[in-house]
Order: structure tokens, then sequence, then C-alpha cells
């Protein structure tokens, strides 16, 4: 009885010397040429952590990135995902991931409800950099919709020309609920009713901004021609200007 528990332990731990023996397993890098490949597609049949890299094109589609992954384009004048026609989100991060995106433009997006270029769920993490959001339109967050609960940092981001329209409709460029770390950011032309460059309603959201420039954005009925904020705003440095309300 003693000898085969013996023998029983002897052979785990046998297995599990092997197991510590081989290579830990090792993110993927999947390749994605627009037009021809389908992004959603990709980012469907990658295992979390790996990195999509999208080559020099435009990738006419709407995208929802349900994972934890790292998407890379070639440039933001080079690598575009363009939801024209869609009638959703251009990407829709969904909630509790934890998703880098970069070097990229983001445009086209026009949805009825929340986030037209980008829109980050409750529980998300989103790390965007180097990369333009541009001619976007949604009723809340034109350009990019931050939910309660999220956490959004852009570093190198441009947003301009983004629109949030209709009724309740505010923040042009961004409208963030959750929590907001912008870094090198420039929201330039943007438009809303209320908030035409960045909007932080209610008392929860937590902004900082450094080196942020906010110009000529437009409320084009009520407040806050560059920023409308009710919650809790740190600005290190930066320009804010020529905005109209």
């Amino acid at each position: 009885m003693h000898w085969r528990r013996f023998v029983l332990i002897g052979t785990v731990a046998l297995i599990a010397g092997l197991l510590a023996g081989l290579p830990a397993a090792t993110a993927a890098t999947i390749t994605v040429t627009c037009p021809g490949d389908s992004l959603q597609a990709a980012i469907d049949g990658a295992d979390p952590g790996d990195q999509i890299t999208i080559a020099s094109g435009t990738c006419a589609e709407s995208v929802v990135v349900h994972k934890n992954l790292t998407i890379t384009g070639a440039g933001r004048t080079a690598t575009i995902i363009d939801g024209s026609g869609t009638g959703m989100s251009t990407i829709e991060v969904n909630a509790a991931t934890t998703v880098t995106i970069s070097q990229v433009a983001i445009t086209g997006g026009d949805t009825p409800l929340n986030g037209g270029g980008i829109l980050v769920e409750p529980g998300a993490t989103l790390s965007l950099s180097d990369a333009d959001v541009r001619g976007n339109r949604a009723l809340r967050g034109g350009g990019i919709y931050a939910h309660v609960g999220s956490t959004t940092n852009l570093t190198a981001v441009a947003i301009s020309g983004n629109e949030a329209a209709g009724a309740g409709a505010g923040g042009g460029g961004i409208r963030a609920v959750g929590r907001l770390f912008a870094t090198d950011v420039q929201v330039v032309s943007n438009e809303a009713p209320s908030g035409g460059g960045l909007m932080f309603p209610g008392t929860a959201p937590v902004a900082e901004l450094t080196d942020v420039t906010i110009r000529d954005n437009t409320a084009t009925t009520g407040r806050g021609g560059g920023i409308l904020n009710s919650g809790e705003l740190i600005v290190h440095s930066g320009e804010i200007s020529d905005n109209h309300s």
C-alpha cells in the first residue's frame, strides 16, 4: 500500500518536471492585408494575447474586439479602418478586455448610439497611440465614447472632424464617463450641441490631460465649445483656444 503511493507520487513529480522543461507558449502574430482579408475574422481567430499586424490599406468594416489583443497598423496615414455604411462604431472594445491599438486611422463610424469611432465598454482598458480618429459620428462621443468603469489611455492621437448629433448629444471629439488619460493629443474641429471637443459628464470621471491641444471645436447650441466638465479634470499642460459655443 505504501509502495503504490510512492509510485504515484513519483509519477506525478516526473510529469511535472517534464512540463516545467517545456518552453512557455508565445503570442502569435497574425498579419492582415486589406482589402482582401477580414480584420474581424483575424480578431475572432486570435488567442488572447496575440498581436494582429495590419498592412497598408483600408479595412472597410466595423470590428468588435472581444479579447485581450494588440493591433498594430503600418502608420496612421497608411492603415485605415473605415466603418462607413455599417451603422456601427468603427471599433468596439468589449467589456473587461485589455486592448492596445496603434498606428492606424479610425474613420467612417456612424451610429445612433455611442462612440462613432471607438466605443469602450464598461470595465475595458484601451491604450491607443500614434493614431487618428477622424470623420466619425454618433449620438454621444462622436470620436470616442468611454463608458463608466473603463480606462482609456491616449498617446499621440489626433481627434478631428467628429460629430455628436441628436437630442441629448454631447462630446463631439470625446465623451468619457470612465477614466481618461491623454498625452500629446490634438482635439481639433469637432462639433456637438454641448461639449464640442471634450465632455466629462457626472461626477465619476477622472480625466488627466498632458500636452493636449483643444482648438476650433464648436458647441452648436449649448455650453463648452472646447470642454464641458462636471467631473474631476486635471490639466498639466497644453493649449485651449478658438473654441466656440
